[in-house]
């Protein structure tokens, strides 16, 4: 099976106002480190084809993302990511697009990038992908709403943006057969979980599992995490969870 780790980053910015932003000296270092060690940052469609057998991938690969579409992503990451002629993709809210989010407590830096950063953010080589319309939690909606987030997300940042969006970044990463059968069904190729309903052993193109990348990573955590070990930090992570909900039960 190809392993490929997957990077979960959220934002990048110079105050660190919570363990999902990552400081902009610490985003730098860590692509500095990928950049000396030969790493190559895929693209999703790349990660696609590597996944499903239709494409060698180099053997040092690893696929940047960030969750959610902050506008600080433009103003520190990208230019970062073009210094270091590195790829990554950003999967954006759809119905929040210029917004502040709606899911953290209120904050100045919490808006959203608008239809124009977007535009901007691909013109630079990027990807975007879709976090659906209203970051919900999709195993716990109806079938019908399941559907409306996946579809809806998908035709809309088509038509705004003119590019093919094949990638759905699940919110929270709560999937089940239900949500993963409806992103199908929409047309998407692959989707991107955490750990949850996700396999070690056997590749689901829409459950790939990604590792978190948080404001107080170690760099000695971050080269570990892009290693060959990285699958024993998802199957830790799985555990985990599993023993957490096992001990609530009781």
């Amino acid at each position: 099976m190809v392993t490929v780790p997957v990077l979960m980053y959220h934002r990048v910015d110079p105050i660190v106002i919570d363990r999902n932003t990552v400081s902009v000296e610490r985003f730098a270092l860590q692509l500095d480190y990928l950049s000396r060690k030969g790493y190559t940052t895929l693209t999703l469609a790349q990660l696609y084809e590597g996944l499903s057998g239709s494409r060698q991938l180099p053997s040092r690969s690893v696929v940047l993302t960030f969750d959610d579409g902050y506008a600080d992503i433009m103003t520190y990451a990208l230019p970062l990511l073009q210094r270091y002629n590195m790829k990554a993709s950003v999967f954006v809210v759809t119905d929040m697009a210029g917004q502040k989010c709606s899911w953290l407590k209120d904050h100045e830096s919490n808006q959203l990038m608008t239809w124009e950063q977007m535009e901007e953010w691909l013109e630079a080589g990027m990807e975007i992908g879709s976090h659906t319309l209203t970051h919900p939690r999709l195993n716990r909606l109806s079938d019908e709403n399941i559907q409306y987030e996946l579809v809806a997300s998908k035709e809309i940042l088509e038509t705004r943006l003119k590019t093919k969006v094949e990638v759905i970044c699940y919110p929270y990463g709560d999937i089940d057969e239900r949500v993963i059968r409806f992103a199908r069904e929409a047309g998407y190729k692959a989707g991107l979980a955490i750990f949850d309903n996700v396999s070690l052993w056997n590749q689901n193109l829409f459950a790939i599992s990604r590792l978190g990348i948080s404001s107080r990573l170690p760099m000695w955590e971050f080269k570990l995490k892009v290693s060959k070990l990285s699958p024993y930090f998802i199957g830790m992570r799985i555990l985990e969870r599993k023993c957490k909900r096992f001990l609530r039960r009781l």
